[in-house]
């Protein structure tokens, strides 16, 4: 009995240590969940100004893919941006979904807390920049992994899912009876530490897709 127990034993080592380990350079969010849903609503869906400002970009912005060109208000959206640190300095992110894991309590900030956002948006003449889709992603030094750093010339690569809307709710009232129509969509990402805004970085994509949205 205790032969065969330590066989087994020997097994399941053996499967743990040559299963393959996540690329440490992709994040994908399509199969991570995060620990609580956001939503965004009324005006709050354009790009405003926001509290500070980086005083160059740390962070080349690439959207690489779309799963489409062609979409309907409401439908999945699965999109890759690529980002590279173009410093000198090593550049941290937040690399996790899950906000409860790296801060599990709401009125503390643990330390090395860091927030920011993925984004999906339109440029409108009119309007502004307009989001279609949101992915906050969250990061600390209570939970290893959950922030990531960037040498210089580093690349990483997220994956992301979501939904095409116009979030924005005077912006969706004004363009649905102008649907179908043809958009620029670009990507962008948000990072920061919290609560000292010592961290800021906010980056464009520097290449631009075309879609068309459609109403249902």
């Amino acid at each position: 009995m205790a032969r065969a127990f330590t066989t087994i034993c020997c097994l399941i080592l053996c499967l743990v240590t040559s299963a393959p380990a996540q690329d440490s350079k992709v994040l994908d969010l399509t199969k991570l969940r995060a620990s609580s849903e956001q939503t965004m609503t009324g005006s709050g869906g354009g790009l405003g100004p926001s509290m500070s400002t980086p005083k160059t970009a740390s962070l080349k912005v690439t959207l690489k893919s779309l799963n489409k060109t062609n979409y309907y208000l409401g439908e999945p959206v699965s999109y890759e941006i690529m980002l590279q640190n173009i410093t000198t300095h090593t550049v941290i992110i937040p690399w996790t979904p899950d906000q409860l894991s790296v801060k599990p309590s709401l009125k503390e900030y643990p330390p090395g807390y860091m927030e920011g956002n993925i984004t999906l948006f339109i440029s409108d003449k009119s309007s502004g920049d307009q989001f279609l889709d949101v992915q906050s992603l969250y990061g600390s030094n209570l939970v290893p992994g959950s922030l990531k750093k960037l040498q210089p010339g580093e690349r990483v690569k997220i994956l992301a899912a979501g939904k095409i809307n116009l979030i924005d709710a005077n912006f969706y009232s004004r363009m649905l009876p102008r649907l179908p129509q043809t958009f620029i969509v670009k990507a962008g990402v948000t990072f920061d530490t919290i609560p000292k805004s010592s961290n800021y970085t906010h980056s464009e994509s520097t290449n631009r897709l075309s879609i068309i949205i459609n109403k249902r």
